[in-house]
């Protein structure tokens, strides 16, 4: 009996977005089941999307344009529990060391990102939709930096559609996340640019292998629904 169906998510946000090198849905999936049960392996492996060729259904965001890009700097200051140990702060001969948080190795660290100013941001994917639609029904933010204030989700409507190869591929025959290069030459066979990328999460981990890449990121309303399929 089937149990796993094309479908798309749309996220109707309240701030500016930070997507980093790529945001796909496995991984936001991925990330919420991490939050529930604590376990890296399990939301690595129960991640509820179809997976074909090592390759999870769940394509990369699509941002609703237009969608301007401003640059946020973002500054990090220490974090005593992950940056600092009972022994960095022993006193020695001389009682307690210094530290500094204007320079040197405890200096405060500033990073500048890309923000995406959108309303709306769009995935495809192929699995259990009612597992999907439980993990994202209280989602409150997503993407980077969104512990402070970007990627606020407002509202998130999951529509079931009728493509067979939903979260891979878009409507237009073009990739819609990475795919490794022999499953999609194999697969599809079309020209498309490819570069060196890790396909499955945790994508900061992974081994970047040669894939498939979207060609497409930021298109209108009437452009994304047409790719999507609805």
């Amino acid at each position: 009996m089937k149990t796993d169906y094309p479908f798309v998510v749309e996220m109707e946000l309240a701030s500016s977005i930070i997507i980093g090198h790529r945001l796909t849905l496995d991984a936001i999936l991925a990330a919420r089941i991490f939050e529930r049960v604590r376990d890296v392996e399990v939301a690595h492996s129960t991640i509820p999307l179809s997976r074909r060729h090592g390759v999870w259904n769940g394509s990369a965001a699509l941002l609703e344009g237009p969608a301007p890009i401003r640059n946020v700097s973002v500054i990090q200051s220490l974090r005593a529990k992950l940056d600092l140990s009972p022994d960095m702060i022993l006193p020695g001969k001389r009682g307690y060391p210094r530290i500094e948080t204007a320079r040197g190795n405890y200096r405060n660290q500033m990073s500048t990102y890309m923000a995406h100013d959108t309303r709306t941001i769009w995935f495809s994917g192929c699995g259990n939709v009612d597992a999907v639609h439980d993990l994202l029904s209280d989602i409150t933010a997503i993407g980077t930096k969104r512990n402070i204030g970007y990627g606020k989700v407002s509202k998130v409507l999951v529509h079931q559609i009728d493509e067979d190869d939903a979260g891979v591929v878009f409507s237009d025959g073009s990739p819609a996340r990475p795919v490794p290069a022999d499953v999609w030459i194999t697969r599809n066979g079309l020209d498309c640019d490819m570069t060196l990328e890790a396909y499955f999460p945790p994508y900061w981990q992974n081994q970047r292998v040669l894939c498939a890449i979207p060609e497409h990121q930021v298109v209108d309303r009437k452009l994304a629904r047409n790719l999507l399929g609805i």
